[in-house]
């Protein structure tokens, strides 16, 4: 998560991306 952070600048950004792969996820489950 750290990482995703750091790459992505913004912790804005990071949370979208995160929000997108926890909806994808909880989709395949």
């Amino acid at each position: 998560i750290r990482q995703t952070i750091e790459e992505c600048g913004n912790q804005v950004e990071a949370a979208k991306i995160l929000g997108v792969h926890q909806s994808t996820l909880s989709r395949k489950l």
